[in-house]
C-alpha cells in the first residue's frame, strides 16, 4: 500500500505540462474536466492557430508541394518463387527508398530547389532540413548530396548529417558514425549548423525540440502520421526578422493526411473520456486466461523484490520467479506470443497512468503490475525473417513527378482525442503469391507512366469523388466492402467523363482492367476514409 501512495496520485505536490501536442495521458494526468461531461481539457489553452494569427510562430502548411515516386520492378530470375506479398512489397519500397538513382534524383530536385528558390531568404541565411527514413538513407544522401555539389560547383550550399549510432555500408568497409562523416564531435552540430551550413539531412535526430530560427525549408522523404508529423513539421514555424513565410515539399506524404494530423492540436484538444478503471481489470483478466502466471510466485517475487539487503541468491531466486512465467509463454505460438507481450505491456502502461490520475488503490493488482513489468521485458519475438530480393527484381526507370502544390491550407480543426484502448497485434501469417504476380500489383501502382497531366488528371477524378454527397452518405453508413459497391459505378462514370480531356490516358483505364482495378481500390480506401472524415 505504500509503494502505491508513493507512486500515486499525489495531493500535496502540483504539477504542471505544458505541450503543444498534448497526447490523451498527458490530458488525463494534467487536463482539468469539462463541466457536465466526461471530458477533459488544458487547464490554459494558447491555441496553434491564435499564436500564428498573432504572429508568434508561422504557418508550415502555406507552402506546400507534394511530389510521387514512379519505378517499374523488372523480374530478372526465371524461376517464379512464392513469397509473402506484404513482407516482399516492404522489402521493395525499403529497396526503392535507398535506390541510388531514386536518391540522386531528389538530391538534384532538393539543391536546384534550395539555390533558387531558398538560399536568398532571410537575407541570404536561410537552411533547409531534409528529413529522411533511416540512418542508411541519411547517409546516402549525405555522399549523393556531396557528389552532386561538387560536380556543378555549388561550394557555397553545404550540408550536415544528423543520426544516431553507427551505420554499417558495404561499399565502404567500416562503421560509418555522424561524428566521423561531419568531422566533429556531436554535441557541436547545433551551433555549427547555425554558423557555417545551409541543409541538415536528418533521421530522426532533430525532428523534435530542434530550435533554429532560420530553418526556412524542409524537404521530406519519410512517412509522418499524427503527432511525429506535427512535432517534425513544426521545425519551421520559428520566427525571426526577415522571415515571413515557409516552404515544404514532401515525397512521400498526402497533404490531406498531414492535415488530419494538424487539425487535432490547431485550436482546442479535449480528451473525450478519461481513463476507466474498469479497462484495468479488463486487461487483468486476459492475462490471467492466458495462464502465464501463478499468484503464489508472484507474492514470493514481491517480498524478494521489496526485501532490505537483498543477497544475490534473492535476486537469482526473483529472477527463477520471472523464468517459470517466461516458460509458460514459451508454449505458446510466435502469434500468441506476440499478443501476450503486447498484452502486458498494456496492462503496465494504462495502470502506471491509472494510479497517477486516480485514488485507485488496489494490492494485489499492483503486485501485478511490478511482475509484468519485469516479465514484459524478458519476452523476445523472433523478427520476422529478411527476405533477399537483389537476385530476384530490379528496379529501373525512376520518375519524380510533381502532383501537388497549395498556396493557403485551410484546417478544419477537430481535436478529440482518446486513449488508444485496442490491443495491436501484428499478424505473422500472410498470403504468399507468385513473384511475378508481386510485380504486376507493384507495376500497376508505380510504373503506370503517368507524367504531371495523367497525375492531376487522377487528382481531379479523387477531388470529384470527394465532393459526391451521395458517395458522402453512403461512407458514413457502410462498410468499405459495401462502400466499394457504389463507389466503383461512380469511379467508372469519372473515367468516362475524362476521356475528353485525356483520351489516351483514360482510355487505357478502361481497357486495361488489371490497372484500372488496382487503381480503382487505391482510390476507394483514400475516398471512404476522407468522407468519413
Amino acid at each position: 500500500m505504500n509503494e502505491i501512495k508513493r507512486n500515486g496520485k499525489q495531493d500535496n505536490i502540483s504539477m504542471f505540462a505544458f505541450t503543444a501536442t498534448p497526447k490523451p495521458a498527458t490530458l488525463d494526468m494534467f487536463g482539468v474536466e469539462v463541466p457536465g461531461s466526461e471530458r477533459k481539457e488544458a487547464f490554459h489553452l494558447y491555441s496553434m492557430k491564435q499564436a500564428i494569427e498573432e504572429g508568434f510562430i508561422l504557418d508550415v502548411l502555406k507552402n506546400y508541394v507534394t511530389y510521387k515516386t514512379y519505378f517499374e520492378v523488372r523480374q530478372i530470375v526465371d524461376q517464379d518463387p512464392n513469397l509473402p506479398k506484404t513482407k516482399t512489397k516492404r522489402k521493395i519500397a525499403k529497396c526503392r527508398d535507398l535506390h541510388p538513382t531514386n536518391i540522386s534524383q531528389k538530391v538534384g530536385i532538393i539543391i536546384e530547389h534550395f539555390k533558387e528558390n531558398v538560399m536568398h531568404k532571410i537575407g541570404g541565411r536561410a537552411k533547409a532540413m531534409v528529413i529522411t527514413s533511416s540512418r542508411e538513407s541519411a547517409v546516402r544522401y549525405k555522399f549523393a548530396f556531396e557528389k552532386y555539389v561538387k560536380e556543378n560547383g555549388y561550394e557555397n550550399i553545404k550540408a550536415l548529417v544528423a543520426f544516431s549510432g553507427k551505420v554499417s555500408l558495404d561499399e565502404f568497409g567500416e562503421e560509418l558514425t555522424e561524428e566521423k562523416i561531419n568531422g566533429f564531435k556531436e554535441e557541436e552540430l547545433p551551433e555549427r549548423f547555425a554558423e557555417d551550413y545551409q541543409v541538415l539531412l536528418v533521421a530522426d535526430k532533430y525532428q523534435t525540440g530542434f530550435d533554429q530560427p532560420l530553418l526556412h525549408t524542409m524537404y521530406i522523404d519519410k512517412k509522418l502520421r499524427g503527432v511525429k508529423a506535427v512535432q517534425t513539421l513544426s521545425r519551421l514555424n520559428r520566427t525571426c526578422s526577415g522571415k515571413d513565410d515557409t516552404f515544404i515539399l514532401d515525397f512521400k506524404n498526402d497533404l490531406e493526411d498531414i492535415k488530419k494530423a494538424f487539425s487535432t492540436f490547431y485550436e482546442c484538444t479535449e480528451l473525450i473520456e478519461s481513463l476507466d478503471p474498469n479497462l484495468v481489470y479488463d486487461l487483468e483478466r486476459k492475462i490471467e486466461n492466458f495462464n502465464i502466471i501463478n499468484r503464489e510466485e508472484i507474492e514470493k517475487f514481491i517480498k524478494k523484490a521489496y526485501k532490505e539487503d537483498k543477497t544475490s541468491k534473492d535476486r537469482q531466486q526473483q529472477i527463477s520467479y520471472v523464468s517459470k512465467a517466461l516458460e509458460r509463454v514459451k508454449r505458446y505460438n510466435d502469434e500468441d506470443v506476440i499478443l501476450i507481450r503486447a498484452t502486458l505491456r498494456k496492462f503496465t502502461n494504462f495502470y502506471s497512468l491509472m494510479i497517477q490520475i486516480s485514488d485507485f488503490e488496489d494490492v494485489e493488482l499492483h503486485k501485478l503490475y511490478i511482475f509484468s513489468k519485469f516479465l514484459v521485458k524478458a519476452i523476445e519475438v523472433e523478427s520476422d525473417v529478411d527476405i533477399d530480393i537483389s537476385d530476384k527484381v530490379s528496379l529501373e526507370n525512376f520518375r519524380q513527378v510533381k502532383v501537388g502544390e497549395e498556396k493557403s491550407t485551410k484546417i478544419d480543426a477537430n481535436g478529440d482525442i482518446k486513449h488508444n484502448t485496442s490491443i495491436n497485434v501484428t499478424s505473422i501469417d500472410e498470403e504468399f503469391d507468385a513473384l511475378s504476380h508481386i510485380v504486376k500489383e507493384l507495376n500497376a501502382l508505380f510504373n503506370l507512366n503517368l507524367g504531371e497531366t495523367e497525375t492531376l488528371a487522377l487528382m481531379q477524378v479523387q477531388k470529384l469523388l470527394k465532393s459526391s454527397e451521395d458517395l458522402k452518405r453512403r461512407a458514413n453508413n457502410n462498410t468499405i466492402d459495401n462502400f466499394r459497391y457504389s463507389f466503383n459505378d461512380a469511379f467508372e462514370k469519372s473515367i468516362m467523363d475524362g476521356l475528353s480531356k485525356n483520351k489516351t490516358f483514360f482510355e487505357t483505364l478502361l481497357t486495361n482492367e488489371k490497372v484500372s482495378t488496382i487503381l480503382m481500390e487505391f482510390m476507394a480506401d483514400r475516398v471512404y476514409n476522407q468522407l468519413r472524415k
